[in-house]
């Protein structure tokens, strides 16, 4: 189509005429390629697994290599990480019409915190839970950070907190060139920082799983992330992400939809690491979901591995609501369940535009400017 138009704009009726005479060959050399393409593929991997409506272009087996390549050099028994682990009704990944969840997708996390934004972020780590993360807000806000060894109790794992962010405050983070060239508030600095911290898992249970009520309690931290994600993915360059769930099972519901989709509801986390993708999905023999996601112009990932508590993990992250468009499937030693998504991103949110900082409050009685000349 592009050599078609530059034909018409750019080139007299000779040359118009001699490039319509050449286009039906190139076609033909470019159908015999893909032919000869998926050909090779599929005596490289003859076992593949069979593709959803809307699979790749060039062939079903295309996609997945990576995760592919990284399964079959991974330890008989990988450590485990700090990666998603199923549980409750997440042990079922289901997939079912698209349409059954296009409400949410369309009203995203606004459906949830009908009441709007009420207090300040510092309010809600103050008060929510008895104070039980206050502690943490303390040190990621108020305090610099401090490289420290860490080993959580639930999976064994190692890793260094903050490891190359040694001294640096909130301010610092701010000052990064990935938050000017996004210009993120500090607010929503402070929210990304606090997602990186055991209070991600404390949020996506109650996105998924929780009230309304229980929502709402977060609205304003919630709403401040959002914002952060939408301005950092658009400034990304997007590659191929990756995501584990260890212990769940993909369930594809109906029998066969035009568009098989799967909505999720909490903020959505992947890597762009296939091989640390696998060391999230546990050992050879565990059943496990992995996701291999591929951006589009309009549904982008942010990068927040600037920002985290734990940059080892190379994490970015799209918001809640996001809905998952299968593209293929296909299963891997019998235990592993490779999928192959498009997402399409839930862009209703709360605006945050007025809370630049973590103790801004929608009560407050200063204006931005009148607030700023106050702190100076």
């Amino acid at each position: 189509k592009i050599l078609w138009c530059q034909a018409d704009q750019d080139m007299d009726p000779e040359q118009t005429e001699a490039l319509r005479r050449e286009l039906p060959v190139v076609r033909a050399d470019i159908e015999s390629s893909v032919r000869d393409l998926k050909s090779a593929v599929a005596k490289l991997d003859p076992e593949g697994g069979s593709a959803a409506s809307g699979t790749d272009v060039v062939g079903e087996h295309e996609w997945g290599h990576s995760l592919v390549e990284a399964l079959g050099q991974a330890p008989s028994q990988p450590p485990d990480s700090t990666g998603e682990e199923a549980s409750g009704s997440d042990v079922v990944l289901a997939f079912g019409s698209a349409t059954a969840c296009m409400t949410d997708l369309l009203h995203g996390t606004t459906k949830l915190c009908g009441d709007g934004l009420t207090r300040s972020m510092e309010e809600e780590f103050r008060d929510n839970d008895d104070g039980k993360w206050y502690g943490m807000y303390k040190y990621l806000v108020h305090e610099a950070a401090v490289e420290k060894e860490e080993t959580f109790k639930q999976s064994g794992m190692t890793l260094v907190r903050d490891r190359g962010h040694g001294g640096m405050t909130l301010q610092d983070f701010c000052e990064l060139e990935e938050a000017r060239a996004a210009c993120l508030t500090m607010a929503e600095v402070a929210a990304v920082r606090l997602y990186t911290t055991e209070w991600a898992w404390k949020v996506n249970n109650e996105l998924r799983h929780g009230t309304s009520d229980s929502v709402c309690k977060w609205a304003t931290t919630i709403s401040q992330l959002i914002s952060c994600l939408f301005k950092l993915s658009s400034r990304a360059s997007q590659p191929h992400l990756y995501r584990a769930v260890a212990g769940a099972e993909a369930s594809l519901e109906g029998g066969h939809e035009a568009q098989w989709a799967h909505l999720e509801k909490g903020f959505l986390s992947c890597s762009s690491d296939a091989e640390y993708t696998v060391r999230k999905a546990g050992s050879p023999s565990r059943n496990a979901v992995l996701f291999e996601i591929s951006s589009t112009l309009s549904a982008r990932a942010a990068n927040i591995q600037p920002f985290s508590n734990y940059p080892d993990e190379v994490e970015w992250i799209f918001p809640p609501f996001t809905g998952l468009e299968l593209l293929g499937h296909r299963r891997v030693g019998g235990s592993k369940h490779l999928l192959h998504v498009r997402p399409h991103v839930s862009y209703m949110r709360h605006y945050t535009d007025l809370l630049r900082f973590p103790t801004s409050s929608p009560n407050d009685v200063l204006t931005i400017h009148e607030y700023d000349r106050f702190v100076a």
